[in-house]
């Protein structure tokens, strides 16, 4: 079994600077069904047992429903060591207060603010719409081999292999000539799977 403390990547290191991992809980859960550990076995009954054996304690924390209540300036703080990155119009770089807002980008080209003022009529409002995400049939896999030598070889359909392997060398603390990425055929993309966190699952269980 192995948890976030386990995890060389996450020892002295925030989750985000591994934002592709599967981001094993460290501390507390910051989303429905986040993973909290890793159980690797030599069948599926021990790791299924295994499974039943494993406690968890929960204190439940004030949840953030809406994306537009997470980022109030006075939100709870999901991550506190995240700052916003701003670019575009106005001030940027990156924030010196926390926040639940990672980027504030803006694209604008000519004058809107002139363009405003000459127009007949200006319309504001907010729209919603649901979470969408490429329609891909085959799911995330990836397969790794780890040799006497502690070489670690992965083979994936994947669509950003050299940040893959930047990822697992970040996450596992090794160095990136140690991690060898093998492309396989990939049966649906779309752009959705420049990186994947089964990756970080197949150097659990090689």
């Amino acid at each position: 079994m192995i948890a976030a403390a386990d995890v060389p990547g996450f020892r002295v290191k925030s989750e985000l600077s591994c934002p592709e991992a599967p981001h094993l809980a460290r501390d507390k859960v910051v989303y429905a069904g986040q993973p909290v550990v890793a159980v690797a076995a030599t069948s599926l009954r021990i790791a299924e047992e295994a499974i039943g054996l494993i406690e968890v304690d929960y204190e439940e924390l004030p949840p953030l429903l809406e994306t537009s209540e997470a980022m109030k300036p006075d939100a709870p703080l999901i991550y506190p060591d995240l700052f916003t990155n701003r670019f575009g119009r106005g001030p940027t770089g990156k924030d010196s207060t926390p926040s639940n807002i990672p980027w504030h980008v803006i694209f604008e080209r000519g004058n809107p603010e002139a363009g405003f003022k000459e127009a007949d009529l200006v319309l504001e409002n907010t729209y919603h719409t649901q979470i969408v995400h490429q329609g891909y049939i085959e799911p995330m896999a990836a397969v790794a081999d780890i040799d006497g030598d502690g070489k670690i070889t992965v083979w994936t359909q994947n669509q950003g292999l050299f940040t893959a392997r930047g990822t697992m060398a970040d996450f596992l603390e090794v160095p990136l000539n140690r991690i060898k990425v093998m492309p396989v055929e990939i049966g649906g993309a779309f752009g959705g799977k420049p990186t994947s966190s089964c990756l970080l699952c197949a150097c659990f269980c090689p």
